[in-house]
């Protein structure tokens, strides 16, 4: 189980740091930041995720939402296996 999970969490892990680098030229770090120090709480993330690019951020993030696909699956297999063996 634990072999299963350090090798999922290192695909996520690459796969969250390829769609960063995919999206940060189309990210105003900047904005985001004068956004950050002037909203309150409850309008920062809506106002943050307007400066951003939805279909760039969906086609970005397709990768991380397949892995973290297979990994639910495959710990699925593996609970139910440690069932059956029980």
């Amino acid at each position: 189980m634990h072999r299963a999970a350090n090798k999922f969490e290192a695909q996520m892990s690459k796969r969250f740091e390829l769609a960063v680098n995919r999206m940060k030229n189309d990210v105003y770090i900047d904005e985001i930041a004068a956004i950050i120090g002037n909203q309150d709480a409850s309008n920062r993330v809506d106002a943050i995720l307007r400066l951003l690019p939805s279909t760039d951020i969906q086609d970005a993030l397709k990768p991380l939402g397949t892995t973290t696909k297979e990994a639910f699956m495959h710990g699925g297999r593996l609970g139910a296996k440690q069932l059956r063996d029980a």
